[in-house]
């Protein structure tokens, strides 16, 4: 496609023009001034240049010709296959501009394309100077223009845009890397925590298998004394019931006899007369006394029996009670001196702490084996002892047994029997009584879970508060420490600091707003410098601020005085320049920032009405009219000022340095939480210990109940069995009298084979005391490490010891109020006891008197009378029956004494034994689910190593200190977040070089194409020079390797002459090889249009018509419209068009060579 017709109307120096162009090679020419340049101006015109300048005018009216209204140029193109096509653009002196496209209105972007289309710009146009401009070039901008045609700038785009997404992913890459760093120490001193709390969970759960092994030990132990001494208490009972039995009968008995005594003695009573009626109503008289006597040592007997035995409890409980007060009194005692003891130690030890021995060996084996054998056997002797208790206790139950089933068979032949219904009656109310405690305890029990299980919860609550900021105290530390750039001025220190004196000094403007992170880096370019601006009150504030900082020379600060400063509230007009953003602008800046109300007039002077806005690019209609940010961090303001680039979110170390104090009271906070709700565990468990105990104890009462009512059943069935075949009865409590004494036999062997072992175990015992050194415990085996952990128990030790020192004199005065009371019932019963004892001894006086009188009376009695004989004899022998029988009912009394003794005793040891035994099974219900190895086979022998154990155990415990539990949980997660973390830093890295590897491949093709543009421009140069010249041509790249770290020099070898290189040429030569070098890079993308505007004016005659000549040539394939004055060009041209001034403007001549 070439120019056709060119018409000019009012543009520039033309009034009206009108040209007809050749295919070939046309020339314009003229004199200087005439308007040739012109022509060439409106072809830019008509192509759609916008720059004044490139058309040589200073505004748009120097377009117009003269006074007319508008300026006007068409252009038509002729292709021979696409027909032709008029473009024209007119101008108005208000710079209004109209384009048509064949005869039709169009927009400037659719001349634009139907221009590029057909290979026509303004870049078809050499202009004036180009050519000197390339001769003046230094070698790497020449070599800029291969780069132009080689379209190099779009692998620069390419690359500049890989280099930023280099950046974005290094960026990501830095924050991840930095991301990771903080989450992999923070998970370095969270594994500690984690390695210290499964240690303790393993030391606490073999500390609780070992203590729960210890007190089943204790409960195996005490369960079966607590059954022996049930049995020798029921076994008391039943003599002591069978004793009383008896002595009802005998009572019986003895009122029989007496009663017919009294008959005999109504008889003698008929038959005598006078001295001897007189006598039997003396000696009547006399026994009457005597009864009564006996009546009243009965009552007093009964009465003393009563009080021996309250007596005998009183005593026991004054004895327990007395045990209790000197008890906790010595162990006050001994808790004074422990403490001081302790304190002592701990004091010396802190003394000796820098003075370590060097000596640090271990203990030798035999001290070990020693110590080892010294322990068993005292753990053997402790076995031995309470086995051989147990076997004295069995002896004697055996003998009682025995004892018992002799008088059951002596019973039995008497056929007497007991009625049980009363005692199962009994029975039956304590087990139900006992049954709805035990329901009780256990309802209660379930409530206190309940209340722990939300305590636990609440705990587990507060522990995850408090690792969520330990870790956010880790993470602000961390950022503090990489934000060390950014610490604030000692000036703005120092006013930060008079806060607390002066309320009137609110803040930095970044402390006193909150945002979304996500506009943090918009947010922070718009306030600028302004976000370290203090706040305050009044200008008053201000100045006595200011006047401060100079007296101290601390340096300056910005205030924002609320009562004077000018902020700027966004506005209607502002509202509708934001909604010209479209759906870039997000809004207005302030919205997006959170504040309290009084600050208002700040923020708004701070931010005003800045848009905010998502990318640069689309925000171009508001340059100028708005300040604006884009999310990026570019920033407009109103006047125009763009300032953009790479923006990152900055730490704000003030801001960061507030969070870290708010974080670390939410630490403490949420710590003195956890120790609350820790201490109302404690005393919620201490009610959960009771309530054990109190279902332990119902429990065990449950339990002695099903035996005493085993044991009345048995009876029973005995009793039933026994009364259906008595005889059978006898001959097998006979065999079984014969069993218990020989079991008795053989406990009593089996007695003095453990009191032979107990004392060979003594003996043992004591030679291995005597080979244990304690001194050297004190002297080797102790270290740094172990002295330090030494004091920490020390230290822990005391406090334990004081706090149980306390509790101790608390006892000490409970016990000491109950032995008082004890004391003052003592000795009101014993004063009962004095009473009741004189009136025995002067009723048994009275007897004993009138037994005497009875004698003599008798005696006198005698001799008055033979004939009454027989009766005396008989009741004599009525008297001397029932002597025999109060004798026995005496023996029986003091039996019965003696077996309710020994059930009082027993009654009293198996209370004892039945507090410890539920006080254990209560702490026993404490490790409840805990699997204990070899629980059936766990016995005494066992004891002393499980002890040891338990104790290294709670001293491990001890020296790990507090203990995190959650962090094994808490650990577990960070693991996965770091591994993810990891994860996310591995792809960025891979990315990273994948985004190197495609720089990389984008340089190499960069270069591929230059290369192949150069060497194609450098055959056309080669070519051309060719034809002009006689020699040869070329380019030459000064880098090869890297052409673009060097520049392009021409270089001619012409015939006769030697090598020169651009710079050495003549000016002809240099304008005319620069003319052929521009060629030869047009030739690359060859236009069919060329226009030259006096590229030729710097050529000698020889030069310009070795290029009227080569445009000549190049003329065949495209078209050359060439504005020259020099005649060796004009002359082969095949259209020449003459311009000349006139008083109407320029006028155009054209004459058609070629015809």
């Amino acid at each position: 496609m070439f120019v056709k017709e060119l018409t000019l109307k009012n543009f520039k120096s033309f009034k009206s023009a009108s040209l007809n162009f050749n295919q070939g090679f046309n020339c314009i020419v003229g004199p200087n001034g005439s308007g040739k340049s012109n022509t060439i101006d409106s072809l830019l015109f008509a192509f759609g240049e916008n720059s004044l300048r490139s058309m040589r005018v200073k505004k748009i009216s120097d377009l117009i010709f003269q006074s007319s209204g508008i300026a006007e140029v068409s252009l038509v193109l002729e292709d021979a296959e696409k027909g032709k096509h008029e473009i024209r653009r007119a101008v108005r002196r208000d710079g209004k501009v109209k384009y048509m496209l064949d005869g039709k209105r169009a927009k400037k972007y659719v001349v634009t394309e139907f221009l590029a289309q057909n290979a026509l710009s303004t870049q078809n146009i050499i202009k004036q100077g180009e050519v000197q401009r390339i001769v003046e070039m230094n070698p790497r901008d020449r070599r800029t223009l291969i780069d132009v045609v080689a379209n190099v700038s779009e692998y620069e785009q390419k690359k500049n845009e890989a280099f930023r997404e280099l950046e974005t992913v290094q960026e990501r890459l830095r924050e991840a890397n930095a991301i990771l760093s903080e989450r992999e120490g923070y998970l370095k001193a969270l594994e500690k925590e984690k390695d210290d709390a499964q240690k303790y969970i393993s030391l606490k759960k073999q500390l609780d298998e070992f203590r729960a092994s210890l007190l089943l030990v204790d409960i195996k132990v005490m369960s079966r004394e607590f059954e022996s001494a049930l049995a020798a208490m029921l076994d008391s009972q039943n003599k002591a019931d069978a004793a009383r039995k008896s002595i009802v009968e005998l009572e019986q008995s003895i009122a029989e006899k007496h009663e017919a005594k009294e008959g005999i003695h109504a008889l003698i009573m008929q038959r005598s007369e006078g001295k001897q009626l007189i006598l039997e109503r003396e000696v009547q008289e006399l026994h009457t006394s005597i009864e009564k006597a006996k009546t009243l040592i009965e009552e007093k007997k009964a009465q003393l029996q009563k009080s021996e035995s309250r007596t005998h409890e009183l005593k026991l409980e004054l004895m327990r009670a007395g045990d209790e007060v000197s008890g906790a009194t010595s162990r006050m005692k001994e808790g004074h001196e422990e403490v001081a003891a302790v304190q002592k130690i701990y004091d010396e030890e802190k003394a000796k702490y820098d003075r370590v021995l060097k000596d640090s060996d271990s203990f030798s084996q035999q001290f070990h084996d020693a110590r080892t054998a010294f322990e068993k056997a005292n753990g053997d002797m402790q076995s031995c002892k309470d086995e051989l208790n147990a076997l004295q206790a069995q002896v004697s139950v055996s003998r009682e047994t025995a004892r018992m089933k002799q008088d059951e068979l002596e019973r039995l032949k008497a056929g007497d029997f007991v009625d049980y219904s009363g005692k199962k009656e009994e029975l039956a109310q304590r087990r139900k009584l006992a049954q709805k405690e035990f329901k009780d305890a256990e309802a209660s029990g379930d409530e206190l879970f309940k209340e722990e299980k939300r305590l636990n919860e609440e705990i587990r609550s507060w522990e995850q508060t408090l690792l969520r900021a330990k870790e956010k105290i880790y993470d602000l530390s961390n950022r503090l420490k990489h934000g060390r750039e950014f610490e604030v001025s000692r000036s703005l220190q120092a006013v930060l600091e008079m806060q607390s004196k002066d309320k009137g000094i609110y803040g930095t403007l970044e402390q006193l707003c909150s945002y979304d992170p996500k506009y943090a880096v918009p947010v922070q370019v718009a306030m600028g410098p302004r976000a370290n601006y203090v706040v305050v009150d009044s200008f008053r504030t201000a100045s006595k601020t200011v006047e401060f900082l100079k007296q101290n020379r601390l340096g300056r600060v910005s205030f924002i005085p609320l009562d004077k400063i000018h902020g700027h509230k966004p506005n209607a007009e502002d509202d509708e320049l934001r909604k010209k953003g479209g759906s870039n602008a997000l809004g207005f800046l302030i919205d997006f920032v959170e504040y309290d109300e009084k600050y208002a007039r700040a923020f708004q002077y701070a931010f005003g009405s800045t848009v905010l806005m998502k990318a640069l690019a689309p925000a171009e209609p508001l340059v100028g009219k708005i300040r604006f940010v884009t999310m990026d961090g570019d920033i407009a303001e109103s006047s125009g000022l763009l300032t953009g680039g790479n923006a990152s979110e900055r730490i704000n170390v003030l801001k960061v340095k507030a969070e870290l104090d708010e974080w670390d009271k939410k630490a403490k906070s949420a710590e003195e939480s956890r120790k609350a709700v820790l201490n109302e565990m404690e005393d919620l468990r201490e009610k959960m210990s009771g309530v054990r105990k109190s279902k332990a104890e119902a429990e065990l009462r449950l339990k002695a109940i099903e035996i005493e009512a085993a044991h009345v059943e048995n009876e029973e069935k005995r009793d039933s069995e026994k009364q259906s075949n008595i005889s059978s009865a006898i001959a097998r409590l006979r065999k079984e009298v014969k069993e218990l004494d020989a079991k008795c036999a053989d406990g009593d062997e089996q007695r003095t084979a453990l009191i032979k072992r107990l004392s060979e175990l003594n003996i043992f015992a004591l030679e291995q005391k005597e080979k244990i050194d304690f001194e050297k415990e004190k002297n080797y085996g102790i270290s740094l490490k172990e002295k330090e952990k030494r004091l920490g128990e020390l230290k822990i030790r005391l406090s334990e010891l004081q706090n149980q020192l306390a509790s101790l004199q608390t006892q000490h005065s409970v016990y000491e109020k109950q032995f008082n009371s004890l004391r003052s019932q003592q000795e009101t019963a014993e004063k009962e006891d004095v009473l009741a004892r004189n009136a025995i001894e002067e009723a048994d006086a009275l007897i004993k008197e009138n037994t005497r009188a009875i004698r003599e009376k008798q005696a006198e009695l005698k001799t008055v009378t033979g004939a009454l004989k027989d009766l005396y004899e008989q009741r004599e022998s009525l008297e001397k029956h029932i002597a025999k029988l109060g004798n026995q009912k005496g023996d029986l009394q003091f039996k019965r004494e003696r077996f309710e003794r020994e059930y009082n005793e027993f009654n009293v040891n198996k209370v004892r034994i039945e507090t410890n035994l539920a006080n254990s099974k209560a702490e026993y219900a404490e490790y409840e689910g805990i699997e204990i190895p070899n629980a059936d086979a766990l016995s005494q022998e066992v004891k002393p190593e499980l002890m040891a154990r338990a104790r290294s155990a709670e001293e491990q415990i001890t020296s790990l200190g507090a203990v995190n539990l959650r962090a094994v949980e808490e650990y577990g997660t960070r693991s996965q977040e770091f591994a993810v973390q990891k994860q996310r830093v591995k792809q960025l890295f891979e990315e990273r070089e994948a985004v190197i590897s495609m720089i990389n491949e984008i340089e190499g093709k960069k270069i591929n194409t230059f290369m192949q543009t150069f060497d194609f421009v450098n055959e056309n140069f080669k070519r051309l020079f060719s034809q002009v010249f006689r020699g040869n041509g070329s380019l030459f790249l000064e880098n090869k390797t890297n052409p673009f770290e060097g520049g392009l020099t021409i270089e001619a070898n012409l015939e006769g002459k030697e090598v020169k290189y651009l710079e050495l040429m003549s000016g002809g030569e240099k304008s005319l090889i620069a003319l052929m070098f521009i060629f030869a890079i047009q030739s690359h993308s060859p236009f069919s249009i060329y226009i030259l505007d006096e590229a030729d004016a710097a050529l000698d005659h020889e030069n310009s018509r070795k290029l009227a000549q080569l445009l000549k040539e190049l003329s065949k394939n495209s078209q050359f419209l060439v504005v020259s004055h020099n005649q060796n060009v004009y002359r082969d041209a095949d259209t020449l068009v003459g311009v000349a001034m006139t008083k109407d403007g320029s006028k155009l001549v054209q004459v058609k060579l070629n015809e």
